[in-house]
C-alpha cells in the first residue's frame, strides 16, 4: 500500500476509474484520509455482477446516506438475476433521477414492473449518453408476440429517448415504432438491435438521421411486402459501418434496405440456408450501382443439409475468385464443402464461433497459408471421425474448445491429443466441454 500511495493522485484516478465502485469503496474507503477523499473524487461505475453479497449490501448503505457519493456515479449496470437484490428493488430504494451526472445505463433482462419504473423517469436523465437493456426471456416473449407491445404487457416505448438530447448509443431488443411522419428525431450515432426486419430499420433511419454505426443482431424476413414497408423512407447518408450476424432477410429486402445506406464503408453479414444471398455476380452489381463507397465487405454464407451436387456449388463459390473481388477490392474467401454442410466466408474469418466437420484435409479447399485467418475465433467446436490430415496450427486464441464424438462414425486409433495441439493453442483453452466419448491423450491433458 505504501508505494501504491506515492503514486501521483492524477494516476490513482486514472486506475480507480477501471475500478468497479462497489469494489473499489470496500478496498479503499477509510483506509486512510488521502484514499478516502480519493475514492470520493472520481467518476464512479457500478456493476454488481462480480461482488459478493457483503459488498453489495456495504455500497448500497453508503449511496442511500451519502449523496455526494450518488452524484459521482456516471455509470450503472443492473440486471435480474445477476445480484443479490433485483432491478426494481435497487431502482425503488435509488431512483434513477437521483443519479444527476449518469452517462451509460444497462439494465439486464428487465420486466414489465422494471419497464412501469424506468417509463417516468429515463427522460429525466439529460446526461445520458448510453442506454442499453434486455427483456427476461418471460416478458420478452411476451412483447414479442404482442408486436413488439404495442399491446399488453408494455415494452420499452422508443419516444421516451426523445428528450434525451445527449443520447448517442442505443442497445435494444427490438425497434418498433408507428411511423405516420417524423415530428422529433434523436441524435443517436451507434445502435445495436437484437431483432428486427428491414422496416422496422428504415423507420429507425427516419428518427435517427445521424446514425454511424448499425448493428442487428438478427434480420428477420419481413411479414410485408416490400411495397408495404414505411413510405417514409429517410436515406442513412452518416451510416458507414453495419453488420448483420444472423440474416434471415430475402437479398431483394436486404438489397432495399441498403440502397438507404449510400455511403457505406464496413459492411459484415451472416447468412445460413439462402442459396440466393450466395451470388457473387449479383453483389458485383449491386456494390457497384448502390455501394459505391464500400472498402470492407466481410461475410459467411452457410448451406446445411445434403450436398448432392458438390460440384454446383463449387462453380457457386468460385465466382467470388473475380477481379472484381481480388484485384479491385482485396477481398479473398475460403471454402469448405463436406457431405451435410458447405461454408464460404471471407478471409480473415469474421466470426467469433466456429465449427471443424470431419473429415478435414483442408488442402481440398481454398485456404491460402496465411496462420492468422481463424484469430478471431475464440470458441471452436471440432467433429472428427477420423485423424485428420494437413492441418496447419492456425486457432492461435480459442478460449473455449468444444469436441463432439458420434460413437457411431468414431474410427479406432484417433488420437485428439495428437492433432488437437497442432491447429489448436491448447495453453490459451479455458473450457473444454467433451459430448459423447472421447479419450484425452496424456500429450494434451500436459497442454
Amino acid at each position: 500500500m505504501s508505494k501504491l500511495e506515492t503514486l501521483p493522485d492524477e494516476i490513482l484516478r486514472e486506475i480507480f476509474q477501471y475500478t468497479n465502485a462497489a469494489d473499489l469503496f470496500y478496498s479503499f474507503d477509510q483506509l486512510n484520509h488521502h484514499f478516502t477523499r480519493l475514492v470520493r473524487d472520481v467518476p464512479l461505475h457500478i456493476e454488481f455482477s462480480r461482488v459478493t453479497k457483503l459488498i453489495y449490501k456495504q455500497f448500497c448503505q453508503l449511496i442511500l446516506s451519502n449523496s455526494q457519493v450518488k452524484r459521482n456515479v456516471v455509470s450503472l449496470r443492473l440486471s435480474n438475476g445477476e445480484t443479490f437484490s433485483n432491478i426494481k428493488d435497487f431502482l425503488l430504494a435509488n431512483p434513477l433521477d437521483s443519479f444527476i451526472n449518469l452517462r451509460s445505463l444497462s439494465l439486464l433482462a428487465i420486466d414489465d414492473t422494471d419497464v412501469k419504473i424506468i417509463s417516468f423517469v429515463l427522460p429525466s436523465l439529460a446526461n445520458l449518453s448510453h442506454f442499453s437493456f434486455t427483456h427476461n426471456e418471460k416478458f420478452g416473449y411476451n412483447c414479442l408476440i404482442s408486436r413488439y407491445g404495442l399491446a399488453n404487457p408494455q415494452a420499452v416505448n422508443f419516444t421516451w429517448i426523445f428528450p434525451l438530447i445527449n443520447l448517442r448509443r442505443l442497445s435494444t431488443p427490438y425497434f418498433y415504432h408507428t411511423l405516420t411522419c417524423v415530428e422529433r428525431t434523436v441524435n443517436l450515432t451507434s445502435v445495436t438491435i437484437s431483432k428486427c426486419d428491414v422496416d422496422h430499420v428504415l423507420q429507425l433511419f427516419a428518427y435517427a438521421p445521424l446514425l454511424k454505426q448499425l448493428q442487428i443482431d438478427r434480420a428477420l424476413k419481413s411479414e410485408k411486402k416490400i411495397e408495404e414497408f414505411t413510405s417514409v423512407t429517410v436515406n442513412a447518408v452518416h451510416l458507414t459501418k453495419c453488420s448483420i450476424y444472423s440474416c434471415e432477410s430475402s437479398f431483394k429486402e436486404l438489397e432495399f434496405l441498403l440502397k438507404h445506406t449510400p455511403n457505406l464503408r464496413i459492411l459484415s453479414l451472416r447468412n445460413a440456408d439462402n442459396i440466393d444471398m450466395i451470388n457473387a455476380i449479383r453483389w458485383q452489381e449491386f456494390i457497384e450501382f448502390s455501394l459505391k463507397h464500400l472498402s470492407s465487405f466481410e461475410f459467411v454464407f452457410s448451406l446445411f443439409g445434403s450436398i448432392d451436387d458438390i460440384q454446383a456449388v463449387l462453380d457457386i463459390f468460385s465466382k467470388f475468385q473475380g477481379d472484381f473481388w481480388h484485384e479491385q477490392h482485396r477481398w479473398y474467401t475460403n471454402y469448405q464443402i463436406h457431405e451435410y454442410s458447405a461454408l464460404i466466408y471471407t478471409i480473415p474469418y469474421p466470426g467469433n464461433d466456429f465449427y471443424l466437420y470431419s473429415p478435414i484435409d483442408l488442402q481440398n479447399s481454398v485456404l491460402s497459408n496465411d496462420t492468422h485467418i481463424f484469430d478471431n475465433v475464440k470458441t471452436l467446436s471440432v467433429e472428427v471421425d477420423q485423424n485428420p490430415r494437413n492441418l496447419p496450427h492456425y486457432f492461435r486464441n480459442v478460449r473455449s474448445l468444444e469436441l463432439n464424438i458420434f460413437p457411431e462414425n468414431h474410427q479406432s486409433g484417433l488420437t485428439y491429443g495428437t492433432f488437437l495441439p497442432s491447429i489448436v493453442n491448447v495453453s490459451n483453452v479455458t473450457h473444454l466441454a467433451i459430448y459423447r466419448h472421447c479419450k484425452i491423450s496424456q500429450y494434451l491433458h500436459q497442454c
